[in-house]
């Protein structure tokens, strides 16, 4: 019984002290929450494109070429006519002397990111659209 008793004892120390694995299912949505995060900066780059494209439309047949404040203006001209990115949140807009230089077209959009919160890690912009 002495035997039996530190045979099981040994098995049950090797079994605590072992690494732990991520259940499977844990391991698989891991995974989906990956690929949906990549499909969505995906999603959002192109976004980005078709906001620029859909500011130079707006541009050339407005009558104001003023500066508009939101992106209600060029919703129309967007193939995803929301003004938002694919986390829901609007995509910022910046044009005329308020752009930064690296904005092409006179203008700058911005896509905050999963957090939707600016100037962090997960943000996209425009002029970073291809990377």
């Amino acid at each position: 019984m002495a035997v039996s008793r530190a045979i099981l004892g040994g098995l049950l120390i090797a079994a605590c002290s072992a690494k732990k694995q991520p259940a499977p299912a844990v391991a698989k949505k891991q995974e989906i929450h990956v690929a949906e995060s990549d499909a969505k900066t995906k999603l959002a780059r192109l976004e980005l494109a078709d906001a620029q494209d859909a500011y130079v439309r707006w541009l050339s047949m407005a009558d104001d070429a003023a500066c508009p404040d939101t992106m209600a203006p060029l919703v129309a001209q967007m193939a995803r006519a929301d003004g938002n990115d694919p986390w829901g949140h609007p995509i910022v807009l910046v044009c005329g002397p308020k752009a930064p230089d690296l904005g092409k077209d006179g203008v700058y959009l911005l896509s905050l990111g999963a957090d939707g919160q600016r100037d962090t890690a997960d943000d996209l912009r425009s002029y970073e659209t291809t990377k």
